[in-house]
């Protein structure tokens, strides 16, 4: 599912859970406001269900190759960003508690209505 915050437009969290773990993507603007991708691919589901906890990663370099052209993983890079803990407050609130670079929030987020 998608979820945001209606009152802090541009930015949004993507969630995929399959047993237990969860997979989210991040997409946020920087202190420069350069628009990046955040991921934690393995976000481990907590004890009582209610969320999860895991690692924040950024990758730079090619995403992709062009057609036809062998892709090359040495090119692309991994970073570590620090770290999410996403609590569900029911079936479509959350809140997502974050470090990032050193700097620590919490942003309420809502499942964007289909």
């Amino acid at each position: 599912d998608l979820w945001y915050n209606p009152t802090e437009p541009g930015w949004g969290l993507g969630i995929a859970h399959e047993g237990d773990v969860m997979f989210l993507v991040w997409f946020v603007y920087d202190d420069a406001g350069d628009p990046e991708w955040l991921v934690a691919p393995s976000c481990i589901v907590k004890a009582g269900g209610d969320g999860c906890t895991g690692a924040l990663y950024s990758a730079s370099g090619p995403m992709g190759p062009a057609a036809g052209v062998p892709f090359d993983p040495s090119k692309v890079s991994v970073d570590t960003r620090g770290e999410v803990d996403l609590t569900f407050d029911g079936p479509d609130a959350a809140v997502l508690r974050y470090t990032v670079d050193g700097k620590s929030a919490a942003k309420a987020v809502i499942r964007q209505p289909l």
